[in-house]
């Protein structure tokens, strides 16, 4: 049985991967060769855990590599599952100026920045908003996967199962063996 520091670890872990993994990677994962297949019910029981103990831990970092509109955009931020909303720093290669984002399950709100770091707080004027389309944004997909990584009770495993969630593989992120799996 994993004790409760252990699963918020895989849970952190596991937010890295699945976003790297959609994201195409940032080169810091090894893949191991092993295909999708359906969940066992001690992994569907794992997720269901992991996404209700992220919740109860309120707030995680991310990091993401995103291949958007021909290059791999870096995203570097914070989420917080208990109020849906999360904030990024997103890095375009080749520009300049780069963007500072906040989010919601709806909205994307963007901010000009040339910083280097993610600012402790957001700058209190200058947003524009839109939003959110993650089928036509890869971006966007990545900002409501990282906000979909916590809920605030433990999903059914079973019907994580039924609803199709799958094991793609195991991967070596930073030397921490982890598990990407594609859920519901």
């Amino acid at each position: 049985m994993m004790r409760r520091r252990d699963l918020l670890a895989t849970g952190a872990a596991g937010l890295a991967l699945v976003l790297t993994a959609c994201g195409g990677g940032d080169g810091r994962g090894e893949r191991a060769a092993r295909g999708p297949r359906p969940l066992t019910t001690s992994e569907a029981e794992l997720l269901s855990t992991v996404r209700f103990l992220n919740y109860q831990h309120v707030r995680g970092q991310i990091r993401a590599a995103v291949p958007a509109a021909g290059r791999t955009v870096q995203l570097t931020g914070r989420v917080d599952w208990n109020t849906h909303t999360g904030y990024a720093r997103v890095l375009v290669p080749g520009r300049r100026q780069n963007i500072l984002v906040r989010w919601d399950v709806r909205t994307a709100w963007l901010h000009p920045t040339t910083t280097g770091r993610l600012p402790a707080r957001p700058p209190r004027s200058g947003w524009q908003h839109r939003p959110l389309d993650p089928r036509a944004n890869p971006i966007d997909a990545v900002l409501l996967l990282a906000l979909s990584l916590g809920t605030d009770r433990p999903a059914n495993a079973q019907l994580l199962r039924q609803g199709g969630a799958s094991r793609l593989r195991s991967e070596r992120l930073n030397g921490t063996p982890v598990t990407v799996i594609a859920g519901p």
